[in-house]
Protein backbone atom coordinates (compact mmCIF):
# COMPACT_ATOMS: atom_id res chain seq x y z
CA UNK A 1 0.00 0.00 0.00
CA UNK A 2 1.98 3.08 -1.44
CA UNK A 3 0.77 6.63 -0.36
CA UNK A 4 2.12 9.85 -1.92
CA UNK A 5 1.41 13.50 -0.07
CA UNK A 6 1.38 16.64 -2.15
CA UNK A 7 2.21 20.05 0.28
CA UNK A 8 2.87 22.41 -2.37
CA UNK A 9 0.56 25.51 -2.28
CA UNK A 10 -1.72 26.46 -5.86
CA UNK A 11 -0.59 23.82 -7.87
CA UNK A 12 -2.46 21.93 -10.73
CA UNK A 13 -2.10 18.34 -11.50
CA UNK A 14 -2.59 16.53 -14.34
CA UNK A 15 -2.23 13.22 -16.40
CA UNK A 16 0.91 12.65 -18.36
CA UNK A 17 0.96 9.18 -19.91
CA UNK A 18 1.04 6.50 -17.39
CA UNK A 19 1.84 8.73 -14.34
CA UNK A 20 0.59 12.18 -12.61
CA UNK A 21 2.72 15.49 -12.89
CA UNK A 22 2.28 18.60 -10.57
CA UNK A 23 3.06 21.94 -12.03
CA UNK A 24 3.05 25.44 -10.43
CA UNK A 25 2.52 27.67 -12.99
CA UNK A 26 4.97 26.60 -15.78
CA UNK A 27 7.09 24.98 -14.01
CA UNK A 28 6.96 21.14 -13.14
CA UNK A 29 7.56 20.07 -9.24
CA UNK A 30 7.24 16.59 -9.47
CA UNK A 31 5.96 13.32 -11.25
CA UNK A 32 4.26 10.82 -9.45
CA UNK A 33 4.34 7.00 -10.20
CA UNK A 34 1.37 5.40 -10.26
CA UNK A 35 2.29 1.52 -10.64
CA UNK A 36 1.46 0.94 -7.18
CA UNK A 37 0.15 3.53 -5.97
CA UNK A 38 -2.63 3.28 -3.59
CA UNK A 39 -3.73 6.65 -2.02
CA UNK A 40 -3.02 10.25 -3.02
CA UNK A 41 -3.50 12.64 -0.02
CA UNK A 42 -2.88 16.03 -1.01
CA UNK A 43 -2.59 19.00 1.60
CA UNK A 44 -3.73 22.11 0.90
CA UNK A 45 -4.61 23.97 -2.24
CA UNK A 46 -4.37 21.63 -5.19
CA UNK A 47 -6.21 21.55 -8.38
CA UNK A 48 -6.84 18.22 -10.20
CA UNK A 49 -7.53 18.02 -14.13
CA UNK A 50 -10.59 15.68 -15.05
CA UNK A 51 -8.13 13.17 -16.99
CA UNK A 52 -5.90 13.31 -13.43
CA UNK A 53 -9.23 12.20 -11.76
CA UNK A 54 -10.28 9.76 -14.58
CA UNK A 55 -7.43 8.07 -14.62
CA UNK A 56 -7.12 7.59 -10.55
CA UNK A 57 -10.79 6.44 -10.64
CA UNK A 58 -9.60 3.71 -13.25
CA UNK A 59 -6.96 2.63 -11.11
CA UNK A 60 -8.99 2.07 -8.14
CA UNK A 61 -6.41 5.07 -6.08
CA UNK A 62 -7.75 6.88 -3.35
CA UNK A 63 -7.83 10.62 -3.57
CA UNK A 64 -8.09 12.55 0.02
CA UNK A 65 -8.36 16.38 0.84
CA UNK A 66 -6.23 17.69 3.58
CA UNK A 67 -6.38 21.59 4.44
CA UNK A 68 -2.92 23.28 5.15
CA UNK A 69 -4.28 23.16 9.10
CA UNK A 70 -4.55 19.29 9.10
CA UNK A 71 -8.33 19.13 9.00
CA UNK A 72 -10.40 16.08 6.73
CA UNK A 73 -11.87 18.12 3.69
CA UNK A 74 -13.24 15.26 1.65
CA UNK A 75 -12.09 11.94 -0.07
CA UNK A 76 -12.91 10.41 -3.70
CA UNK A 77 -12.60 7.14 -4.56
CA UNK A 78 -13.46 4.49 -6.67
CA UNK A 79 -16.50 1.66 -6.24
CA UNK A 80 -14.16 -1.50 -4.97
CA UNK A 81 -16.25 -2.45 -2.00
CA UNK A 82 -18.73 -5.08 -4.29
CA UNK A 83 -18.66 -8.06 -1.31
CA UNK A 84 -22.83 -7.70 -0.36
CA UNK A 85 -22.37 -10.74 1.16
CA UNK A 86 -20.02 -9.87 3.65
CA UNK A 87 -21.71 -6.58 4.18
CA UNK A 88 -25.10 -8.51 4.87
CA UNK A 89 -23.02 -10.35 7.65
CA UNK A 90 -21.61 -7.53 8.93
CA UNK A 91 -25.10 -5.63 9.41
CA UNK A 92 -26.15 -8.87 10.68
CA UNK A 93 -23.45 -9.87 13.76
CA UNK A 94 -23.80 -5.84 14.69
CA UNK A 95 -26.46 -6.65 15.78
CA UNK A 96 -25.64 -9.23 18.65
CA UNK A 97 -25.07 -7.89 21.40
CA UNK A 98 -22.82 -10.08 22.89
CA UNK A 99 -20.71 -9.94 19.72
CA UNK A 100 -20.62 -6.01 20.39
CA UNK A 101 -19.92 -6.10 24.11
CA UNK A 102 -16.65 -8.11 23.63
CA UNK A 103 -15.23 -6.52 20.48
CA UNK A 104 -15.82 -3.51 22.26
CA UNK A 105 -14.26 -4.95 25.54
CA UNK A 106 -11.03 -5.77 23.32
CA UNK A 107 -10.68 -2.79 21.53
CA UNK A 108 -10.60 -0.66 24.47
CA UNK A 109 -8.65 -3.25 26.61
CA UNK A 110 -5.67 -3.07 23.45
CA UNK A 111 -5.77 0.89 23.56
CA UNK A 112 -5.68 0.95 27.26
CA UNK A 113 -2.94 -1.74 27.40
CA UNK A 114 -1.07 0.53 24.93
CA UNK A 115 -1.21 3.61 26.48
CA UNK A 116 0.51 1.65 29.60
CA UNK A 117 2.85 0.73 26.85
CA UNK A 118 3.79 4.76 26.76
CA UNK A 119 3.69 5.57 29.76
CA UNK A 120 6.20 2.60 31.00
CA UNK A 121 8.50 3.95 27.98
CA UNK A 122 8.25 7.78 29.59
CA UNK A 123 8.13 6.08 33.26
CA UNK A 124 11.36 4.37 32.52
CA UNK A 125 13.04 7.91 31.19
CA UNK A 126 11.42 10.50 33.08
CA UNK A 127 10.94 8.98 36.93
CA UNK A 128 8.32 10.74 37.22
CA UNK A 129 5.65 10.19 40.30
CA UNK A 130 2.95 11.54 38.50
CA UNK A 131 3.17 9.15 35.86
CA UNK A 132 3.75 6.18 37.76
CA UNK A 133 0.59 7.23 39.93
CA UNK A 134 -1.38 7.21 36.34
CA UNK A 135 -0.18 3.88 35.67
CA UNK A 136 -1.42 2.22 38.78
CA UNK A 137 -4.74 3.50 38.55
CA UNK A 138 -5.31 2.79 34.89
CA UNK A 139 -3.65 -0.79 35.90
CA UNK A 140 -6.92 -1.13 38.16
CA UNK A 141 -9.24 0.35 35.99
CA UNK A 142 -8.22 -2.82 33.81
CA UNK A 143 -9.05 -5.29 36.24
CA UNK A 144 -12.81 -3.32 36.42
CA UNK A 145 -12.82 -3.37 32.77
CA UNK A 146 -13.17 -7.50 32.57
CA UNK A 147 -16.48 -6.74 34.57
CA UNK A 148 -18.32 -4.91 32.27
CA UNK A 149 -21.65 -5.80 31.35
CA UNK A 150 -22.93 -2.89 28.92
CA UNK A 151 -21.45 -0.66 25.92
CA UNK A 152 -21.96 2.47 28.28
CA UNK A 153 -20.20 1.03 31.24
CA UNK A 154 -16.87 0.19 28.67
CA UNK A 155 -17.21 3.74 27.32
CA UNK A 156 -16.94 5.07 31.00
CA UNK A 157 -13.70 2.83 31.70
CA UNK A 158 -12.19 3.87 28.27
CA UNK A 159 -12.68 7.70 28.99
CA UNK A 160 -11.30 7.41 32.23
CA UNK A 161 -8.01 5.65 31.33
CA UNK A 162 -7.71 8.21 28.31
CA UNK A 163 -8.39 11.03 31.15
CA UNK A 164 -5.42 9.60 33.39
CA UNK A 165 -3.67 8.99 30.62
CA UNK A 166 -3.50 12.29 28.83
CA UNK A 167 -3.64 14.14 32.39
CA UNK A 168 0.12 13.04 32.29
CA UNK A 169 0.77 13.04 28.46
CA UNK A 170 2.54 15.92 29.25
CA UNK A 171 5.44 14.53 31.51
CA UNK A 172 6.77 12.68 28.65
CA UNK A 173 7.95 15.63 27.15
CA UNK A 174 11.39 17.25 27.67
CA UNK A 175 11.51 20.45 26.07
CA UNK A 176 10.74 23.08 28.09
CA UNK A 177 9.32 25.75 25.60
CA UNK A 178 6.23 23.31 24.16
CA UNK A 179 3.90 22.78 27.19
CA UNK A 180 0.78 20.53 27.11
CA UNK A 181 -2.13 20.20 29.80
CA UNK A 182 -4.67 18.63 28.25
CA UNK A 183 -6.15 17.12 25.38
CA UNK A 184 -8.08 19.02 23.07
CA UNK A 185 -9.02 18.91 20.10
CA UNK A 186 -12.03 21.42 18.26
CA UNK A 187 -9.86 23.48 17.85
CA UNK A 188 -6.32 21.83 19.20
CA UNK A 189 -4.70 24.72 21.70
CA UNK A 190 -1.38 24.18 21.59
CA UNK A 191 1.71 22.39 19.53
CA UNK A 192 1.13 19.48 20.81
CA UNK A 193 -2.62 19.24 20.38
CA UNK A 194 -1.86 19.99 16.70
CA UNK A 195 0.33 17.51 15.91
CA UNK A 196 -1.99 15.26 17.39
CA UNK A 197 -4.63 15.67 15.76
CA UNK A 198 -3.32 16.11 12.75
CA UNK A 199 -1.34 12.50 13.24
CA UNK A 200 -4.61 10.83 13.94
CA UNK A 201 -6.19 12.33 10.73
CA UNK A 202 -3.58 10.56 8.55
CA UNK A 203 -4.24 7.40 10.77
CA UNK A 204 -8.15 7.63 10.03
CA UNK A 205 -7.39 7.79 6.55
CA UNK A 206 -4.78 4.96 6.44
CA UNK A 207 -7.50 2.74 8.37
CA UNK A 208 -10.07 4.38 6.23
CA UNK A 209 -8.80 3.10 2.66
CA UNK A 210 -7.62 -0.62 4.18
CA UNK A 211 -11.57 -0.54 5.02
CA UNK A 212 -12.55 0.44 2.16
CA UNK A 213 -10.85 -2.65 0.21
CA UNK A 214 -12.18 -5.51 2.68
CA UNK A 215 -16.09 -4.49 1.65
CA UNK A 216 -16.83 -3.72 5.12
CA UNK A 217 -19.27 -0.82 5.81
CA UNK A 218 -17.07 1.77 7.65
CA UNK A 219 -20.14 3.82 8.88
CA UNK A 220 -21.38 0.57 11.10
CA UNK A 221 -18.92 0.25 13.95
CA UNK A 222 -19.09 -1.76 17.28
CA UNK A 223 -17.57 0.37 20.15
CA UNK A 224 -18.41 4.09 18.44
CA UNK A 225 -21.73 5.24 18.29
CA UNK A 226 -23.76 5.29 14.61
CA UNK A 227 -23.73 9.33 13.36
CA UNK A 228 -24.33 10.76 10.23
CA UNK A 229 -20.96 10.55 7.85
CA UNK A 230 -18.83 9.41 10.91
CA UNK A 231 -16.69 6.43 10.15
CA UNK A 232 -17.29 4.60 13.30
CA UNK A 233 -15.84 0.96 12.12
CA UNK A 234 -12.70 3.16 11.36
CA UNK A 235 -12.47 4.95 14.39
CA UNK A 236 -12.75 1.11 15.81
CA UNK A 237 -9.77 0.14 14.30
CA UNK A 238 -7.97 3.56 15.42
CA UNK A 239 -8.26 3.32 18.71
CA UNK A 240 -5.69 0.88 19.60
CA UNK A 241 -2.91 2.27 17.06
CA UNK A 242 -3.47 5.80 18.34
CA UNK A 243 -0.65 5.44 21.40
CA UNK A 244 2.21 3.44 19.17
CA UNK A 245 2.03 4.98 16.24
CA UNK A 246 0.46 9.31 16.80
CA UNK A 247 1.21 9.65 20.12
CA UNK A 248 5.22 8.10 20.37
CA UNK A 249 5.88 9.68 17.36
CA UNK A 250 4.62 13.31 18.66
CA UNK A 251 7.11 13.03 21.58
CA UNK A 252 9.83 11.63 19.75
CA UNK A 253 9.95 14.62 16.96
CA UNK A 254 9.27 17.03 19.98
CA UNK A 255 11.94 15.56 22.02
CA UNK A 256 14.46 14.92 19.47
CA UNK A 257 13.86 19.16 17.93
CA UNK A 258 12.92 17.85 14.53
CA UNK A 259 9.83 19.26 15.11
CA UNK A 260 9.79 22.78 17.19
CA UNK A 261 8.12 25.94 18.29
CA UNK A 262 9.04 27.86 15.05
CA UNK A 263 7.51 25.43 12.86
CA UNK A 264 4.10 26.77 13.80
CA UNK A 265 2.61 30.20 13.44
CA UNK A 266 -0.22 31.78 15.39
CA UNK A 267 -2.53 33.39 13.54
CA UNK A 268 -3.65 35.31 16.42
CA UNK A 269 -0.12 37.48 16.30
CA UNK A 270 1.45 36.36 13.34
CA UNK A 271 0.91 37.17 9.76
CA UNK A 272 -0.54 33.90 8.03
CA UNK A 273 1.94 32.52 5.43
CA UNK A 274 -0.61 31.99 2.10
CA UNK A 275 -3.10 34.80 2.93
CA UNK A 276 -5.75 33.33 -0.05
CA UNK A 277 -6.26 30.02 2.43
CA UNK A 278 -7.17 32.31 5.74
CA UNK A 279 -10.12 30.62 6.02
CA UNK A 280 -8.11 27.66 6.77
CA UNK A 281 -6.68 29.18 9.85
CA UNK A 282 -9.98 30.80 11.11
CA UNK A 283 -10.30 30.52 14.56
CA UNK A 284 -7.44 28.52 15.22
CA UNK A 285 -4.79 29.46 17.74
CA UNK A 286 -1.89 27.79 16.49
CA UNK A 287 -1.09 25.92 13.24
CA UNK A 288 2.01 23.67 11.57
CA UNK A 289 3.52 25.19 9.03
CA UNK A 290 3.83 22.97 5.68
CA UNK A 291 7.44 22.36 6.41
CA UNK A 292 6.00 20.79 9.43
CA UNK A 293 3.83 19.33 8.13
CA UNK A 294 5.93 17.87 5.24
CA UNK A 295 8.40 16.60 8.40
CA UNK A 296 5.69 15.04 10.22
CA UNK A 297 4.34 13.16 7.52
CA UNK A 298 7.61 11.78 6.92
CA UNK A 299 7.91 10.59 9.93
CA UNK A 300 4.54 9.18 10.36
CA UNK A 301 5.32 7.09 7.19
CA UNK A 302 8.62 5.85 8.45
CA UNK A 303 7.20 4.98 11.69
CA UNK A 304 4.38 2.45 9.90
CA UNK A 305 7.49 1.26 8.00
CA UNK A 306 9.10 0.37 12.03
CA UNK A 307 9.31 -3.48 12.57
CA UNK A 308 8.38 -5.04 15.48
CA UNK A 309 8.59 -9.18 15.83
CA UNK A 310 4.73 -10.31 15.73
CA UNK A 311 4.42 -13.86 17.45
CA UNK A 312 1.44 -14.24 15.75
CA UNK A 313 2.92 -15.10 12.38
CA UNK A 314 6.56 -15.71 14.00
CA UNK A 315 8.62 -13.17 12.15
CA UNK A 316 9.61 -9.05 12.43
CA UNK A 317 7.22 -7.15 10.34
CA UNK A 318 6.14 -3.55 9.54
CA UNK A 319 3.12 -1.76 12.14
CA UNK A 320 1.96 -1.11 8.54
CA UNK A 321 1.27 -4.83 7.93
CA UNK A 322 0.27 -5.20 11.43
CA UNK A 323 -2.35 -2.90 11.03
CA UNK A 324 -3.77 -4.12 7.74
CA UNK A 325 -3.27 -7.77 9.48
CA UNK A 326 -5.85 -5.97 11.73
CA UNK A 327 -8.72 -4.84 9.60
CA UNK A 328 -8.55 -8.24 8.03
CA UNK A 329 -9.28 -9.71 11.29
CA UNK A 330 -12.43 -8.22 11.77
CA UNK A 331 -13.40 -9.09 8.21
CA UNK A 332 -12.57 -12.84 10.25
CA UNK A 333 -14.69 -11.90 13.02
CA UNK A 334 -17.70 -11.18 10.53
CA UNK A 335 -17.18 -14.28 9.07
CA UNK A 336 -17.11 -16.69 11.76
CA UNK A 337 -19.35 -14.47 14.56
CA UNK A 338 -16.32 -14.25 16.55
CA UNK A 339 -15.18 -11.21 18.14
CA UNK A 340 -12.82 -8.88 17.36
CA UNK A 341 -8.94 -9.36 19.00
CA UNK A 342 -6.95 -5.70 19.60
CA UNK A 343 -3.41 -5.46 19.09
CA UNK A 344 -1.17 -4.71 22.00
CA UNK A 345 2.48 -4.38 23.46
CA UNK A 346 3.04 -7.10 25.58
Amino acid sequence: MNIVYITEVNGYLKKESKNLVLYKGKEKITEIKTDDLSQLIIVGNIQVSTQALSFLFKRGIDLVFLSLSGKFRGRLTSDSSKNIELRKKQFKIFEDKNFILESSRNIVRAKILNQLYFLKRAQFKRKSEKIKKAIFEIKKLLLTLEKAKSIDSIRGYEGRASALYFGVFGESIVKENIVFKKRTRRPPEDEVNTLLSFGYTLLLNTISGLVEMTSLDKYLGVFHTIDYGKPSLVLDLMEEWRPLIVDILTVSLINQGIISKKDFFYPEKDKPPYPELIEDFKELPVVLKREGLRKFITYYEKRLRETLYDKRVDRVIPYKDIIEYQVKRMVKSVETSAPYEGFFMA
